[in-house]
């Protein structure tokens, strides 16, 4: 049975990837919400709603009254979208899958696990990505999400990406400032998780075709201490 699959922010780095591994399978038509901006390589293989995410009355036309089987939204970055989520995709989502941050977390010097942060008794409020923290905005977004959409949610917590295609370029800034002999402010004591883009997309395709809900981690296996990460030639 042919699988309806939605995705917001699928042009760039490992939502690319995703939508990439959506059509490998042949049993997955796939959407990506864009604001056209960015060129992709889908060609006809996908359909294209160019929209911009946060105008919420023209996300709600684009998306209209269509059923989707998935939807993965990888640019939520605010309890506003979030809110406007829950609303646009009432009725029309079997799951929905939000990409989430390690970020939601505190710091702590222990190995940490889905429990440290709890969406489901947050305290609401609401607000754009530049009323909040980056770490505020993925929190609000998740709790809006957990508790208020009638759909079953899934929250990927996601921590640094690393790959070939990592747009971003947050490990190169290191590299080229350590082989500039430039200076870098780096705490050697914590550790850090990673995961590489293509681990990424996999974890995101199989959590599509599961029951899981709620937070979930994804990560490689292991972690690594800064002071070891920097000692590595």
């Amino acid at each position: 049975m042919m699988r309806h699959i939605l995705v917001l922010g699928g042009t760039r780095f490992f939502g690319k990837r995703l939508v990439e591994r959506l059509l490998e399978d042949k049993d997955c038509e796939v959407t990506i919400v864009t604001r056209g901006e960015t060129a992709d390589s889908f060609g006809n293989r996908v359909r294209r709603v160019h929209v911009n995410r946060r105008d919420q009355v023209a996300l709600a036309d684009a998306v209209g009254d269509r059923e989707w089987d998935v939807v993965y939204d990888n640019i939520c970055f605010s309890p506003n979208d979030a809110a406007a989520a829950c609303a646009i995709f009432n009725g029309k989502a079997k799951r929905y899958i939000l990409t989430s941050s390690l970020s939601v977390y505190d710091f702590s010097d222990r190995m940490i696990t889905e429990e440290d942060f709890d969406a489901a008794a947050y305290p609401l409020q609401y607000g754009e990505a530049e009323d909040f923290s980056y770490k505020e905005g993925k929190r609000l977004a998740e709790a809006v999400l957990i508790q208020r959409a009638s759909f079953p949610v899934a929250a990927v917590r996601i921590p640094i990406v690393l790959g070939t295609d990592d747009y971003t370029r947050r490990l190169h800034f290191h590299i080229e400032h350590i082989r500039g002999g430039e200076p870098i402010a780096i705490d050697p004591q914590p550790q850090m998780s990673f995961i590489r883009s293509d681990e990424a997309t996999d974890f995101l395709y199989w959590l599509g075709g599961s029951n899981i809900t709620g937070p979930v981690n994804a990560c490689s296996n292991g972690a690594l201490q800064m002071g070891e990460l920097l000692s590595h030639d």
